[in-house]
Parts: C-alpha cells; structure tokens; sequence
C-alpha cells in the first residue's frame, strides 16, 4: 500500500488526530495559565467595592430576551498605588455583592491578581485536555494499527 492510499483510506483518523491535538493543546494552556498565576500571586491584600460594570447579555434565553448584568469591580492597594479587579461573577441584582473580598496578586506585577473567594473555572480546560489526549489517542491507535497491516 502506498502512502497516498494509507491517507486516503485513513482520513477520518487524521482529522480526529488535529482535532485531538488541538483540543488538548488548548485545554493545557488553559489550564497552565491558571496554575502560573496561582504560583505568581503570593500577596495577599483585601479588595474593596468599587462599582459595577452593566452589560447586557441574552446568554441561556432561547426566546431571544436579553438581561441586564452586572459584574462588581473591585479596587485594591498595593506600594501605594491603586489597582482595580473585575469579579468573574455575574449576577442579575446589584445587591449579590461582598463589599470586601480577598485578592491575590503577583508582587513583580501588582496588575496580575485574582479574586480568592472566587472558584477558578478549570472543568471546562480539563474537559479539553482530557477530551483531546482521548481523540489523539484514539486515532494513533488506528493509524499505528493501518501502518503495520
């Protein structure tokens, strides 16, 4: 069998091989990103209420309505200077918010921060890595196998 043949009797395998990789490619960085910043931020200082910023968002209506939502700004000190973090969390209600939070930092880049009290959302990353090793795994098996018959 030549190798144009291989390809061509083995295509579906290759396709879910790049889609493999790429989806496990992603999830790791992801989920390095996550792990990097937790390593970076070793500060801890205590972020106060700022204000909210209002967007709009028709996120999980089928029916095409589309809701106010608000996520909380938090503003910190760090040296003297002020700083401000973004909450992850969205609510419907502008009184679904602590008025104090604890907020990690990186003291080389007091910038780089993240909300303690907040879960970091890394199911969706490890569903991805995972996801993609399974997929790159699966069709190596098959092509590995196409190869030696």
């Amino acid at each position: 069998m030549n190798f144009r043949s291989f390809m061509a009797q083995n295509d579906t395998y290759f396709f879910i091989l790049w889609f493999g990789v790429v989806f496990a490619l992603v999830g790791f960085l992801f989920l390095s990103q996550d792990k990097k910043k937790k390593r970076h931020c070793t500060v801890e200082v205590t972020g106060v209420f700022d204000h909210f910023n209002q967007r709009y968002s028709n996120r999980g209506k089928s029916d095409g309505r589309v809701v106010l939502m608000y996520n909380p700004v938090y503003r910190y000190q760090y040296n003297d200077q002020d700083f401000s973090i973004k909450s992850g969390k969205n609510t419907r209600h502008i009184y679904d918010c602590r008025q104090e939070v604890t907020v990690m930092l990186n003291p080389d880049v007091p910038s780089e921060s993240y909300i303690a009290e907040e879960k970091n959302f890394v199911l969706i990353p490890a569903i991805l890595f995972i996801a993609g090793l399974a997929a790159t795994l699966y069709s190596l098996v098959f092509i590995i196998k196409g190869l030696i018959n």
